[in-house]
């Protein structure tokens, strides 16, 4: 990982999983801390950014960039987003607390020196347990700028109805998306949302622990209906999360989520 400048580092991995968010990771100790940031890290001092703690990684893991097998833990591509060098500047007693210490009481600020996201950062714990959760905000100084986001606006499709003039409601779900993931090119801004067949626990469990709002359940043979029914099941973790649900007729597509990641 290249860095601008010498001292501890810093990484921030786009992860395309089942839903789109950045991990978050600094080096503390000879390893980097990590936090799941569902919607990637603001410029703006007046957001504030859920960021779900995660399991310790390596170093050299921050350099990593590849596809994790679906059936895996975190399943999906992973890009480095941006890296750098960061420095400690939370005050105690007139001189710096180490930042391991600084994160054991809840409370960190850094200044990021990267490529893409600089200044000042705060860490900030408020909730512990098994439903720890820490906010990532933006430090209002010369970096800061709410008028702008570092992160881009995708568009999740995950059902087509009509396509080149054909209607497909009567067909099963499955065979809805196969003809989805062939239909488009799928690069940035327009995603795939993929699904898993199994272990529906254990992912939703993943999801929640990631800050997700829970998960949809839908019946793999189902036609498409034009109203709620038992065919889908929503699954709510106990967080929100903003999302906005957006519908095409157009000859090509019907059925997208507009995420902000």
């Amino acid at each position: 990982m290249s860095r601008s400048e010498k001292g501890p580092r810093f990484v921030i991995q786009k992860h395309d999983a089942s839903t789109l968010h950045y991990d978050f990771r600094i080096e503390v100790d000879g390893v980097l801390k990590s936090w799941a940031v569902p919607k990637g890290p603001s410029l703006d001092p007046r957001e504030k950014r859920l960021a779900v703690p995660t399991e310790d990684h390596p170093l050299d893991y921050a350099d990593f960039e590849g596809v994790i097998p679906e059936d895996e833990y975190g399943g999906g591509t992973i890009l480095v987003w941006d890296s750098g060098s960061y420095e400690n500047i939370t005050e105690k007693d007139g001189g710096v607390q180490p930042i391991s210490e600084a994160l054991g009481t809840g409370h960190a600020l850094i200044r990021l020196k990267g490529h893409k996201l600089t200044g000042g950062y705060a860490l900030r714990r408020v909730a512990t347990g098994d439903n720890a959760r820490w906010l990532l905000i933006k430090m209002d100084d010369a970096a800061a700028d709410a008028r702008q986001s570092p992160v881009s606006v995708c568009y999740y499709l995950f059902d087509l109805v009509h396509f080149e003039g054909r209607d497909l409601s009567a067909l099963p779900l499955r065979d809805r998306k196969t003809v989805l993931m062939h239909a488009f090119d799928f690069s940035d801004p327009l995603r795939f949302t993929p699904h898993r067949d199994r272990d529906g626990e254990a992912f939703l469990k993943e999801a929640c622990e990631k800050g997700w709002e829970g998960l949809i359940a839908k019946r793999a043979a189902a036609q498409y209906r034009h109203a709620r029914s038992t065919d889908w099941l929503k699954f709510k973790c106990t967080q929100g999360q903003e999302l906005v649900i957006a519908g095409s007729r157009s000859r090509k597509a019907a059925g997208s989520a507009l995420v902000r990641c």
